[in-house]
């Protein structure tokens, strides 16, 4: 038996872990996707997987540098798929690459936010609230 951290470049093994996220983080939108074609969730599912893994950033930590830290890894991941070369080994970062990369996006860029939109800049907004 082959475990599933043993095959990362198993598609149809990122593409779970891309749907388990959606169904933990926002299970809205998994009833939603799940109502689509194949194709189209094979699309929508890394999407929807990097939107609940950047958002949920400022809920993992209580410490804005940690939470500052794990953003700037998703720009890094995002810039090395922009540039079109390898790109980190991650369940999510592996096939939204595909999905940028199948879709023509390859070179294109990743918009760099002002300082004043990170999480540094309302590091306390988020304390007290429900966390995921």
């Amino acid at each position: 038996m082959t475990c599933s951290w043993s095959r990362p470049n198993d598609p149809a093994m990122t593409l779970a872990a891309c749907a388990d996220i959606v169904a933990k983080g926002d299970p809205d939108r998994f009833r939603a996707v799940m109502s689509v074609p194949l194709a189209a969730r094979e699309r929508l599912l890394p999407l929807y997987a990097f939107n609940v893994e950047v958002a949920r950033a400022p809920w993992v930590t209580e410490e804005p540098l940690i939470a500052e830290m794990r953003l700037q890894w998703w720009r890094d991941a995002l810039d090395e798929i922009a540039q079109g070369g390898t790109v980190r080994r991650h369940e999510v970062v592996d096939p939204l690459a595909e999905l940028v990369r199948g879709v023509g996006g390859a070179g294109c860029s990743v918009e760099r936010h002002d300082r004043r939109q990170t999480l540094g800049y309302c590091a306390g907004c988020f304390r007290g609230l429900v966390r995921f």
